[in-house]
């Protein structure tokens, strides 16, 4: 493989900065929607910790372990298709490697350094919400389990 993109044609480049940037755009679209997500589910969050409407206090719990299951989910399906596009505009990369334009600009960006830049941002972020809904799922367990939520725990779960 080394030996056929060392004899990349032009047709070749101009090709992998289609795909390149289709992959870049869905990338950032995904990352976008990531952000929306979580908006949202922070905000349902908040709303069952702080909600005083429940007819029975009971599943106020429930309903904050729900939210906190989904934000989980919803972030590492997120992140397993991100990391697919990585793997994917890499390989792209690899063809761009012989653009003197894009190499040109690597050197200006990166100073000849081709790691990639972006990864930090499209790996930080998914990770950071994981750790997020992971911290949040042990303060709302821990907030049952001392009775946060003046319930009578042994009553709740048939102790």
């Amino acid at each position: 493989m080394v030996d056929k993109i060392s004899k990349v044609t032009k047709d070749e480049i101009e090709s992998a900065w289609k795909y390149l940037d289709g992959a870049d755009s869905m990338l950032h679209s995904r990352m976008n929607s990531l952000l929306i997500c979580q908006a949202f589910l922070v905000v349902a969050y908040v709303q069952v910790l702080s909600s005083q409407t429940f007819s029975e206090k009971a599943f106020m719990p429930m309903a904050g372990f729900i939210v906190v299951f989904l934000g989980y989910a919803i972030t590492r399906v997120v992140f397993g298709s991100i990391v697919k596009l990585q793997k994917g505009g890499d390989e792209m990369k690899k063809y761009l490697n012989h653009d003197p334009i894009y190499y040109a600009y690597l050197q200006g960006v990166r100073g000849g350094d081709k790691r990639k830049w972006l990864t930090s941002y499209t790996s930080v972020v998914p990770t950071f919400f994981m750790w997020f809904w992971v911290a949040l799922m042990l303060l709302l367990t821990f907030a049952v389990l001392v009775g946060f939520y003046g319930l009578d725990i042994s009553m709740k779960f048939g102790v």
